[in-house]
């Protein structure tokens, strides 16, 4: 655990706490389970984090917020600057995308696991609230100009916090989840009203839906049926702009000929191009399947003893701890979270393994150096 300098003077308690460092230790330091209220922080009341006031903060670090009061000041005016901790030198958030929100979503989601809000309907933040902040943070990592000086490692541990929010989510209906709090709400995720019309009068972006909610934005956003009807009549006329070369490169012969021909190849065009749509989707679904199927394959190879399973006096089917969260990419694959203890049940010569996380109760397969003790090394 790295060392906090602890600032006890009135109104700056919680300046220690407002770093990357402590954010971590707020999020990620698990010890014993809280045994009593006090160990967990009511944010009754709170004004930045106004959908989240029925939950509680972990009291378990000495440097955490011990009011209500602190902790609004933490989210409103201290992220900027945790963001800053990572090589970079932003000077406002008007380049990220509901930070804010993914804050106070990832903040009360973590002190479950430390004991707080045990028993209580979870509210949950919208999945592409989360995946808009993770897609505007990782554009702002990758950015020289605002990150020059990039802890890479320490980006990539950051920005998992909130992949591993994101895949806990389960809703984008803004009757169910939380779109945004306060003004990133109405503001496409932008602390300011010119950030969010900057956003909106791109070309780029000037159908996202959440621009009509943008006070001073004059623009025209269609509705998303219209959009997609758009988008498909697009890519229907480019297709038939790219089959008219084809009749013209003919050889030239007589005018009826070639209006026969060019009638002919006209009324082909789309069955070819439903031809090799499937075609496309077919494929896709063949290497799905095949991927799959060698996996399982090496699995029954594991099993008949048809790869060498030792390793360092470690037996098959015992328990390991999780030390990198894995996010599944096929069907066949399992969620990871930190600190899950996982049973392994079989290890692939190609990285990747098989067992169960007894934490979701998940039997899958995924990458060995998730589990402490392994690495990307290992075979």
């Amino acid at each position: 655990m790295v060392a906090v300098t602890r600032g006890r003077s009135n109104g700056t308690r919680f300046a220690a706490f407002a770093t990357s460092a402590a954010l971590v230790i707020l999020l990620f330091a698990h010890g014993p389970s809280p045994t009593s209220a006090q160990s967990c922080l009511s944010i009754s009341g709170s004004s930045a984090c106004p959908d989240f006031t029925a939950y509680s903060i972990s009291q378990k670090d000495p440097d955490s917020p011990k009011s209500v009061a602190d902790f609004d000041t933490y989210i409103t005016s201290s992220l900027v600057s945790i963001i800053n901790t990572y090589g970079c030198n932003l000077t406002s958030a008007d380049s990220l995308r509901y930070l804010q929100s993914s804050f106070c979503g990832l903040i009360i989601d973590t002190a479950k696991s430390d004991g707080c809000n045990q028993g209580i309907s979870s509210s949950q933040l919208c999945v592409s609230t989360v995946k808009n902040f993770v897609s505007s943070l990782q554009t702002v990592f990758a950015d020289s100009t605002l990150c020059p000086n990039p802890l890479t490692t320490q980006m990539n541990t950051f920005t998992t916090m909130f992949t591993t929010l994101q895949g806990r989510l389960t809703s984008d209906d803004p009757a169910v989840c939380i779109v945004g709090e306060n003004a990133e709400g109405s503001q496409c995720g932008f602390p300011t009203t010119d950030a969010a019309l900057d956003y909106c009068n791109n070309v780029a972006n000037g159908n996202d839906q959440c621009c009509t909610k943008v006070a001073g934005f004059t623009g025209t956003v269609n509705p998303p049926s219209q959009v997609v009807q758009a988008t498909t009549q697009t890519t229907a006329a480019a297709t038939t702009q790219q089959a008219v070369p084809t009749t013209a490169s003919a050889p030239t012969q007589t005018a009826k000929s070639t209006t026969s021909n060019s009638s002919t190849s006209s009324a082909m065009s789309p069955v070819m191009m439903i031809g090799i749509g499937v075609g496309a989707i077919l494929i896709i679904v063949v290497a799905t399947v095949l991927v799959v199927r060698s996996r399982r394959q090496k699995g029954k190879k594991v099993a008949a003893g048809g790869y060498n399973m030792s390793r360092q006096g470690a037996a098959d089917g015992e328990t390991y701890e999780v030390v990198y969260n894995y996010i599944p990419q096929l069907s066949d694959e399992i969620y990871l979270y930190v600190g899950d203890p996982v049973v392994l049940k079989c290890r692939y010569d190609d990285g990747w393994a098989y067992g169960l996380n007894l934490t979701t109760n998940e039997e899958g397969s995924f990458p060995i150096a998730c589990l402490a003790g392994f690495s990307e090394s290992d075979p």
